[in-house]
């Protein structure tokens, strides 16, 4: 009888035990969170990591993976383990540098002194074309190589719908660079410094292009002292940058680019009011009671205001 009762208590268990397990999988499940994700970066192949055969020497960033030089002046690409000490991670024939993010990084040409140097620039096709009025967090990382002469701010960033290009290897113009707060002097040697803008689009922006787009008259340098350990190499008559880590980012309205120096303005309206009209008053009243609206340092004005604006065009169709 003993047996019979302990066969019967082994055989339930048996049954239920895969249910207990099961039901204990299934709450284990809902007490881990799920990972989030983070925002998308429509800027192919950051961090510099992806590149075809052949990297061995200088003025090859052709090699970066959906990445081009816009103009005659070449970039240059650093990785890891590769055969050559020109381009080598972290030190390289410019200086050295560990990687903001991942295992290689570009360089490019901000500033040269009396065309002594030649200007470079990085430039990369957006994987998706940007939101009309979309909201985006355009960010890269730089260091200044310890080879170089100068510093010098106007490093930034242009979002075009169409690519910018010059056969010549002159600075690059943009209609429209994009700078972070300060456009600073970018001196950074130690470490990298971010450069870190909110952009509002246009709509249809396609291509992000790196450099500086401002003539050497109008980019502000100072000189930098040469590092004991590159007396034999000499100084690059230029301000020469790693650049790293770049990213374009879709953000919502009110969310933060989590710059280090987060002052960007968040496209929110400082006042808004309504307007009390009536048919006594005159056309020259009607108009001056009717405030316009901008977004904070934007140049778009708030859809209430569109609508402002068209009662002011029927005003004076009707006058």
């Amino acid at each position: 009888m003993n047996k019979m009762i302990r066969f019967a208590c082994i055989f339930s268990l048996a049954a239920i035990l895969p249910f207990a397990l099961s039901a204990q999988d299934e709450e284990e499940k809902k007490e881990v969170p799920a990972e989030k994700k983070g925002p998308e970066n429509l800027a192919p192949n950051g961090s510099f990591e992806e590149f075809e055969d052949g990297l061995r020497r200088k003025e090859q960033f052709e090699l970066a993976k959906e990445w081009a030089n816009p103009t005659a002046g070449k970039s240059e690409l650093y990785a890891t383990d590769v055969r050559s000490r020109y381009i080598a991670v972290p030190d390289n024939m410019y200086g050295n540098a560990e990687p903001a993010d991942g295992s290689g990084y570009a360089g490019l040409t901000a500033y040269a002194y009396r065309g002594k140097e030649v200007r470079s620039y990085l430039q990369t096709r957006l994987t998706t074309a940007l939101e009309e009025r979309g909201l985006y967090c355009v960010k890269f990382k730089a260091s200044l190589a310890e080879r170089s002469r100068y510093a010098s701010n106007n490093l930034s960033a242009s979002l075009d719908k169409s690519q910018l290009s010059s056969k010549s290897a002159d600075n690059l113009s943009s209609s429209n660079p994009v700078y972070s707060e300060y456009n600073d002097i970018v001196d950074t040697r130690e470490g990298w410094w971010e450069f870190c803008a909110l952009y509002r689009a246009d709509g249809k922006e396609k291509y992000l292009t790196i450099g500086n787009f401002e003539t050497n008259d109008r980019t502000k340098t100072i000189q930098m002292d040469l590092p004991e350990k590159y007396e034999e190499d000499g100084q690059l008559a230029a301000a020469y940058y790693f650049i790293d880590d770049v990213k374009v980012e879709p953000i919502k309205p009110g969310e933060s680019c989590n710059c280090a120096s987060d002052r960007i303005p968040e496209s929110k309206i400082i006042f808004s009011g309504s307007v009390q009209m009536n048919d006594e008053m005159s056309l020259a009243e009607k108009v001056d009671a009717i405030d316009v609206y901008f977004y904070q340092y934007q140049a778009q004005v708030v859809s209430a205001a569109e609508r402002t604006i068209d009662k002011v065009v029927e005003f004076e169709v009707t006058k």
